[in-house]
């Protein structure tokens, strides 16, 4: 996909309790990279198959100087792949808030167990 790379630290000293959060973190990236890579790659073949047909009704070649859609023509397809991946896309949405809600009891929790080795475990 063309998310970002993320690399998580590991501290020296990682406890269990931030080594289970910064886990969980890692599991709901690596589930939104792969959702994205997915969905790119259908979005960029779906695109080419579309563009090839408009090209055919056309009668051109795609590999000649002229062959190109308008953004009008490309518009078509756009509204098309949206519309027919509205549910996948609202399902990623509800998966993704989910996901992200799921973290902020452990970041937290780990937030808490940072002060208190600060303040007690000097």
């Amino acid at each position: 996909s063309n998310l970002r790379p993320v690399v998580f630290h590991v501290p020296q000293k990682e406890t269990a309790l931030q080594c289970r959060y910064r886990l969980m973190r890692k599991e709901t990236h690596d589930w939104n990279q792969a959702f994205w890579a997915n969905h790119n790659e259908r979005f960029f073949k779906e695109k080419e198959d579309f563009v090839r047909r408009k090209l055919d009704d056309k009668q051109q070649t795609v590999d000649s100087a002229e062959a190109r859609l308008s953004a009008d023509e490309l518009s078509e397809f756009y509204k098309a792949f949206l519309d027919k991946n509205y549910p996948l896309h609202a399902n990623y949405n509800r998966e993704w808030y989910h996901k992200n809600l799921r973290l902020l009891f452990p970041a937290f929790q780990v937030f808490l167990e940072k002060i208190y080795n600060k303040l007690f475990k000097r």
